[in-house]
Parts: C-alpha cells; sequence; structure tokens
C-alpha cells in the first residue's frame, strides 16, 4: 500500500508542477501580451507626433511661399513702374 500512497504524492505533485508551470506560461503570455501594447502604443503616439510636426512643417513652408508669390508680386509691381516712368535724356 505504501508504494501506491508514494505513487499517489508523485503524481500530484506531478500534476501541481505541471499546472503552476503552466500558469507561469500563461503570466508570461500575458506580459508579453501587455508589453506589445504598450509599445504599440508608443510607436502611435510618436507617429501622431511626427505627423503633427510635418503638418506644421507644411504649414510654414505654405506661409512662406505665400510671402515669396507676395514679395514677386511687389518687384514685379516696381518693375512696371520704373519701365513706365519717363526717361531722362
Amino acid at each position: 500500500m505504501s508504494g501506491d500512497s508514494d505513487l499517489g504524492r508523485e503524481y500530484l505533485r506531478a500534476v501541481e508542477e505541471a499546472l503552476e508551470q503552466r500558469e507561469r506560461m500563461r503570466e508570461g503570455t500575458e506580459r508579453g501580451r501587455r508589453a506589445d501594447e504598450e509599445r504599440e502604443s508608443i510607436a502611435r503616439e510618436a507617429a501622431r507626433e511626427e505627423l503633427a510636426k510635418i503638418k506644421d512643417l507644411h504649414k510654414q513652408i505654405e506661409c512662406m511661399e505665400k510671402e515669396l508669390h507676395e514679395a514677386h508680386l511687389l518687384v514685379s509691381h516696381n518693375n512696371v513702374v520704373y519701365a513706365s516712368d519717363p526717361k531722362e535724356t
């Protein structure tokens, strides 16, 4: 009988170890999933920030292009005015 009792205890110990190992694996998988989600969240936030910077640069470029266009118009207008002035001889 003692042999059966020892086998029963060993079996229970093996089952408990297997369950503990399964729980550790589940916890590890869960930690990995949470870490992946956190990395993805950080990457999305970085991408949003980068997109905001790009949009801001586009706005700055548009303003500069508008200012340049207005400057060209002003210079062009001045050239027309100078061309229409009477010439001194």
